[in-house]
């Protein structure tokens, strides 16, 4: 088996019901990485992205990666990492700097990076800075719409949207990987990941929403001005329609599970009307919780791109009629083959883990997105604590 070469990238998804490992190699320039390897295991020690039983998280993990490694005859010794879960969420912050006549430098919008960062962790407990997100520039008063590197004036001020989860969330994954054998090269927000294969660069400056339906979780993100502005993660997902299936039908869960997705089971074949109304009831709440956020956020029907759906649970029959219905929205979904140059039938469910990787495979000063915004790292590929010595005091 042959070492981890640097044309290898490779990306780590453990979400509450799925571990996803996928192995990538560059492809050319202007080209998405091509998969070499995949590795998928049930997850377990893990619920709504927090580690419940690490050592079974662990075990987990350890076997999609040796799946992964069988596949690609290569043994990986890194990989970038997507993080979801409840803790998830967006947090707006301001920050100005004196520049005193000079040419704003990378230098200033560094320094700005450091100052909102640090504010905000030293107000705030708990909470972990995964990025800081560049939303508009004002330069002496006056709004900017590019990148003010270069330009001079007195005073830059700069709104950021600061991309965070609970430092418990983020350490348990942490050790999770670690103790499995991999060094994490980052670790990157599953919405901006997934947005960077999914999200047409159109879409995300007119306004755009990205909805993931997974498991155990529900995420919402929204960008605009090819930023990410907004994002919530809700713990309700996929498995409650199973739930409400096998209550709803009295069949056991993986029968529902079945019924679900519109496969044959071994009993009495039940009603298709009874099995949409009771999956349509359930969607319908969860496009509720969708309108409440957008509504908090002043977007309710007025984002021109759209709702883009992915996840495992966006595949249910009929989901983007539902949600089109209620949300008063164009709706998209996005077929894997499109995306992820693959032939091993990956779907929606791999977009965030295969978008770190894509996210990787470009320069290491990459950007993950809004107005030129760059990761302030020396080594993209450092170490772990290099990543996160960049927010400390």
């Amino acid at each position: 088996m042959m070492p981890q070469g640097p044309t290898i990238i490779a990306g780590i998804d453990i979400g509450s019901t799925t571990t996803r490992v996928i192995i990538t190699e560059h492809a050319g320039s202007g080209m998405h990485p091509r998969v070499i390897g995949v590795g998928r295991t049930e997850t377990i020690g893990i619920s709504k992205g927090y580690v419940i039983h690490e050592e079974e998280a662990v075990r987990s993990l350890t076997t999609a990666l040796r799946i992964a490694e069988k596949m690609a005859d290569i043994r990986l010794d890194r990989a970038y990492v997507c993080i979801g879960g409840i803790s998830l969420e967006t947090h707006h912050q301001n920050g100005s700097v004196h520049l005193q006549k000079k040419e704003i430098s990378a230098k200033d919008i560094s320094a700005l990076h450091h100052q909102v960062t640090e504010d905000f962790l030293a107000n705030t407990k708990n909470k972990s800075v995964l990025h800081a997100i560049p939303l508009s520039y004002t330069l002496d008063g006056e709004e900017l719409f590019a990148d003010p590197i270069g330009l001079s004036g007195l005073l830059l001020s700069v709104q950021f949207s600061l991309v965070t989860c609970l430092t418990q969330h983020r350490d348990g994954l942490v050790n999770v990987v670690s103790r499995a054998g991999i060094d994490i090269i980052d670790i990157i927000a599953s919405p901006i990941a997934a947005s960077v294969v999914t999200l047409s660069q159109r879409a995300k400056t007119a306004g755009c929403a990205l909805v993931d339906i997974g498991a155990e979780t529900l995420s919402l993100a929204v960008f605009e001005h090819d930023a990410l502005v907004h994002v919530a993660v809700i713990p309700c997902g996929a498995s409650l329609i199973t739930n409400d299936l096998a209550l709803g039908l009295q069949v056991s869960l993986d029968e529902a599970e079945s019924i679900k997705f519109g496969k044959k089971t071994d009993r009495t074949p039940v009603g298709k009307r009874k099995v949409l109304d009771i999956v349509e009831a359930r969607i319908m709440d969860m496009m509720e919780i969708i309108q409440k956020k957008l509504s908090v956020w002043n977007r309710d029907r007025l984002l021109p791109g759209g709702i883009t759906l992915i996840g495992g649970g966006s595949h249910h029959e009929n989901i983007d009629t539902y949600v089109r219905t209620f949300l008063k929205l164009p709706v998209h979904t996005v077929s894997a083959e499109k995306v992820i140059p693959s032939k091993r039938g990956l779907d929606a469910s791999w977009f965030s883990v295969y978008g770190v990787c894509f996210l990787g495979d470009q320069d290491p000063q990459y950007r993950t997105s809004g107005i030129a915004i760059k990761k302030f790292l020396k080594d993209a590929r450092g170490s772990i604590r290099e990543f996160f010595e960049q927010f400390l005091p």
